[in-house]
């Protein structure tokens, strides 16, 4: 079953909008609508009822963490700490197809979904991997294997995505490249 299909089926089987207190965003299911291509809608008398007061509003649906903009349009966050992912340096990472991008406080994504994994930005940059998959360690998961790099808070490529864990370049070496380029353009 696909997500879109698993999700729709999901939204079908539950009862119509009861109201929503901030701290009951699990049963926002009720209130959401899916589109054929699998887009998440918050229904219009739901959106009142959640929670702006950090930016954009966070709900669940199922396993799927999603923010949400005050006319209802979701977009699916990555899950981090049981939760969607935070805001850092204006970026939250997203997730399409697989796939890790990232998105601004209004939602729009401004790195598209193309990476297997991306961490947060620091200093202007995000570490970025192709190929990397997810090891268990423990309670915890981390990424390992793939090609690394470092791309810029608009998503272009600061240090390519070519070297090894191990091999890959400081972020004081990726910021240091990243303004170096910065003045050339």
């Amino acid at each position: 079953m696909t997500g879109a299909v698993a999700l729709a089926a999901l939204v079908a089987a539950v009862r119509p909008c009861l109201p929503l207190p901030p701290s009951a965003n699990d049963e926002i299911s009720r209130c959401v609508s899916v589109g054929a291509g699998g887009e998440v809608r918050v229904l219009p008398e739901a959106v009142p009822r959640l929670d702006y007061s950090e930016g954009p509003a966070v709900i669940a649906l199922g396993e799927r963490v999603f923010y949400v903009d005050r006319g209802g349009r979701a977009v699916e966050a990555l899950s981090f700490d049981d939760g969607a992912d935070p805001f850092v340096e204006g970026r939250a990472r997203t997730i399409r197809g697989g796939k890790v991008g990232f998105v601004d406080s209004r939602l729009r994504i401004v790195v598209a979904p193309r990476w297997d994994f991306a961490f947060p930005f620091r200093g202007g940059v995000a570490v970025v991997c192709v190929e990397c998959r997810e090891v268990a360690e423990g309670e915890h998961r981390r990424r390992a294997g793939g090609r690394w790099g470092y791309i810029d808070r608009a998503g272009r490529i600061v240090v390519p995505a070519a070297f090894s864990e191990e091999r890959l370049p400081s972020e004081e070496e990726a910021r240091r490249r990243l303004h170096g380029a910065a003045g050339k353009r």
